[in-house]
């Protein structure tokens, strides 16, 4: 029985957050963020990696928000969750 609840909240879950979501504001900023997503990242990764720094957390951060199509992403994506 826990089984078959489990499996139905998988199925109906997205559908009724997807309906909620509809009439909402958090819809638009979702869309946005796709659509800043398949415009601003590129296609392919790129085909040399490099070992990244090593680097206190904080440093990271914002290490990571200065590069501005990262940064925005990011910050799209902290603010629709």
């Amino acid at each position: 029985m826990i089984g078959m609840a489990f499996g139905l909240g998988f199925i109906l879950g997205p559908a009724s957050a997807g309906q909620k979501a509809r009439a909402g504001w958090r819809a638009g900023i979702c869309a946005s963020n796709f659509v800043l997503a398949f415009f601003i990242l590129e296609g392919k990764p790129a085909t040399r990696s490099e070992r990244a720094a090593s680097r206190p957390k904080l440093a990271q951060w914002r290490h990571t928000l200065a590069v501005p199509k990262l940064g925005l992403l990011i910050i799209t994506v902290l603010l629709a969750t």
